[in-house]
């Protein structure tokens, strides 16, 4: 559930910057920048605590073919 959050939280930044970079209204962009700075620091949070008790998965990472060779 912390994944999914952190991930819905990553969307909502791209799609509130993608909507705001064609939107012609002045007032909104500034409004957005709060809402997104709110947005970014509740990600941040999340993620350090997921970083904490050990839920984030280990990125993918290169084969070691030298010790493939080895087996």
């Amino acid at each position: 559930m912390m994944y999914c959050t952190s991930l819905l939280c990553s969307f909502s930044l791209g799609s509130n910057a993608f909507g705001t970079s064609f939107s012609l209204r002045n007032d909104i962009p500034p409004v957005v920048v709060l809402a997104a700075k709110d947005i970014f620091d509740y990600a941040t949070d999340g993620a350090k605590l997921m970083v904490k008790h050990g839920w984030l998965e280990e990125p993918p990472q290169m084969v070691d073919r030298k010790e493939l060779i080895n087996k």
